[in-house]
């Protein structure tokens, strides 16, 4: 008997396997095209906004655990250091492998040291429209060149009267999106103030932490963050951009 077109479980089969397929092609590429839109705009929902801030908020307390375990293994402030894997002189923004043990114990991410893993900020959390270097940009930033007004020994004239004793070793991030910002400081109990910081900021050209703090200061208008611990402000450089500050060490 001729087939009368009839659909067999086979095909029945091979049918919804398609369906499903196809399905799953659509969600993955609705997602992908979401995280496009929310990577180039400031729409980022008030959820997704509190779920990046938190994610910035942990690393910087997973940062500021591991720097606290390497200074109770014996390693001075001095000694840490920053640079990132391979480790094959590269990373020139935390390179330096004078002062510090040759075995990388006092490294922050290397397996003898801290043994953390580096990563850089998502994407969507960022504007990706500010003025700051590419060497800043997209990225932790580890800095060790500035004091924060009223944090740790520095008072109200911070680094100004204090010289490097009071600077702290800083991890920052620039051109955070507002909502994420402000995710930020609702979560910290910080207050988004404008600051205009001295032409030796931490995001002009130079380089990151090697064990040697500067003198410059972070303070301007800005009140020291809640707890000492974190803060999103707004930066009043051309052409302007917010910036996450987390206090890694108080000096």
């Amino acid at each position: 008997m001729k087939n009368q077109g009839f659909i067999t479980p086979k095909s029945q089969g091979n049918a919804l396997v398609i369906i499903l397929i196809i399905i799953a092609l659509l969600g993955a590429l609705t997602i992908t095209m979401t995280r496009m839109s929310s990577t180039a705009t400031d729409d980022v929902s008030q959820e997704q906004a509190s779920l990046l801030a938190d994610e910035m908020l942990r690393y910087g307390v997973t940062i500021q655990t591991g720097i606290q375990n390497l200074l109770i293994k014996g390693c001075s402030e001095k000694e840490i250091r920053f640079e990132r894997p391979p480790f094959d002189g590269t990373d020139t923004a935390y390179r330096l492998t004078t002062g510090t043990p040759a075995d990388k114990s006092c490294y922050v991410f290397d397996a003898n040291g801290a043994g953390l893993t580096y990563v850089t900020p998502d994407d969507v959390a960022l504007k990706g429209t500010s003025g700051v270097s590419a060497s800043k940009a997209k990225q932790y930033f580890f800095s060790g060149f500035d004091c924060m007004r009223d944090v740790g020994t520095g008072g109200s004239n911070c680094a100004f009267s204090g010289g490097n004793t009071d600077t702290e070793l800083l991890m920052l991030v620039a051109d955070i999106k507002d909502s994420v910002c402000d995710a930020i400081n609702k979560k910290t109990g910080a207050t988004k103030t404008n600051l205009l910081a001295s032409a030796n900021n931490w995001y002009s050209p130079g380089v990151g932490y090697k064990g040697t703090f500067g003198t410059s200061s972070l303070s301007g208008s800005v009140p020291a963050p809640p707890n000492n611990q974190a803060m999103c402000y707004y930066d009043e450089h051309s052409p302007g951009f917010n910036a996450f500050v987390f206090v890694l060490m108080a000096r």
